[in-house]
């Protein structure tokens, strides 16, 4: 089975643990907002994601690559924030994860944490060549853990298996959750289809707790409710966002120190391989990779820099510097998404800068003010 069948959601990390039977379903609502279909054909997407009610936004994507035209549209849902361990909402970063919005087919995915409930629509009701798809959603809160559904366009989301809870050692949390530390960050299924991944943070704070990479089998388009399979590694104490730069080799984001690449084996047990101290950064919490340029990129959320590494190596190959409006002091970038060679990354600064990652220089950075308030922008998505 191809990636390409499976679709993997992250997070209800700030609220009830399980969606409910039939979550929210959009099928085509706000088809020209969400198409946005320039001369190009391509489209970016982030969430919104407010307690009073979610919206993604959509922006035209044009042959030099750059950004235009926002446009919302709601997702019937409502969003939540995790909390400080003093019980304020978070600024930004409000899931606490990366991928709270995804692409698969013509089809685009969603969260809404306040209302637990998945959101999805078709994006362009002309292409109905999308595959079969699951979707899965990596839960925090009082009740963690996963749970899968079947994608069907006429009927919506229904449950694929029993809700799969994660045990307490890994992650034991209140609703909503406080974080990052401690929270649940991302899932994603591997690019054969055999396991489905995640992430939960530890702690890199006394008392110090190691984060975990759980995994769990997936046998004839199922996921496994036997015990997950889960990897701990030495210094790795807040693992957050991944993705698969092979088929059993991942790319690992952490805060406390920056950056490692972890080899899987056939029993989906992780070795840490390279582990990459990042001098200087603050919050390495994003990852994106070109495997065309043989680069990975670390985004830090607490400086205007995309650190680059070797793909391979995973050595550091210097950074690449962006400009927001008020300078670099308490800037940073946050969840990003690459197409032919751009990467485009929500900033700090209420807006998105895009990068040309060839020339190693940024292209824009469009100020999305107009548009309200920066707090609830999560994810990022590119269609097709």
């Amino acid at each position: 089975m191809l990636l390409r069948r499976y679709l993997c959601l992250v997070p209800l990390s700030t609220a009830v643990a399980i969606p409910t039977l039939h979550p929210s379903y959009n099928a085509g609502t706000g088809h020209a907002a969400l198409a946005q279909r320039s001369a190009f054909g391509a489209t970016a997407y982030f969430l919104d994601n407010d307690p009073l009610g979610n919206s993604i936004v959509s922006l035209v994507i044009d042959r030099d690559g750059m950004l235009s035209n926002p446009v919302r549209t709601s997702t019937g849902g409502r969003g939540s924030d995790i909390v400080s361990l003093a019980g304020v909402p978070a600024g930004v970063d409000t899931l606490g994860s990366q991928g709270s919005v995804v692409v698969g087919g013509n089809l685009l995915f969603t969260v809404n944490a306040g209302t637990n409930t998945v959101s999805f629509f078709v994006i362009d009701s002309a292409d109905a060549s999308h595959p079969r798809l699951i979707a899965c959603v990596l839960n925090g809160g009082a009740k963690a853990g996963v749970s899968c559904f079947d994608v069907n366009t006429i009927h919506g989301l229904r449950s694929k298996g029993q809700f799969i809870k994660l045990d307490k050692s890994i992650i034991n949390e209140q609703t909503p959750p406080s974080g990052p530390p401690g929270s649940a960050c991302q899932i994603r299924f591997n690019p054969d289809s055999t396991a489905l991944f995640a992430t939960v943070k530890g702690s890199a704070t006394s008392p110090v707790k190691l984060g975990s990479l759980v995994a769990w089998p997936v046998h004839n388009g199922v996921v496994s409710h036997a015990g997950p399979v889960v990897s701990q590694f030495q210094n790795v104490t807040m693992d957050f966002g991944f993705q698969f730069i092979s088929r059993s080799t991942i790319f690992l984001s952490d805060p406390s120190y920056g950056a490692s690449i972890v080899d899987v084996g056939p029993d989906y047990k992780g070795n840490e391989r390279v582990h990459t101290v990042i001098p200087g950064q603050s919050a390495v919490c994003w990852t994106a990779a070109d495997l065309a340029l043989d680069t990975l990129y670390a985004i830090d959320a607490g400086i205007d820099s995309i650190h680059t590494l070797d793909a391979r190596t995973g050595v550091l190959k210097g950074s690449i510097s962006i400009t927001t409006p008020g300078g670099t002091a308490g800037a940073g970038l946050f969840d990003s998404a690459v197409r032919n060679g751009v990467m485009y990354s929500l900033t700090r600064a209420n807006g998105i800068a895009v990068v040309d990652l060839k020339q190693r220089k940024q292209l824009q950075y469009l100020d999305l003010s107009s548009l309200g308030r920066r707090q609830g922008y999560m994810g990022i998505a590119l269609w097709p």
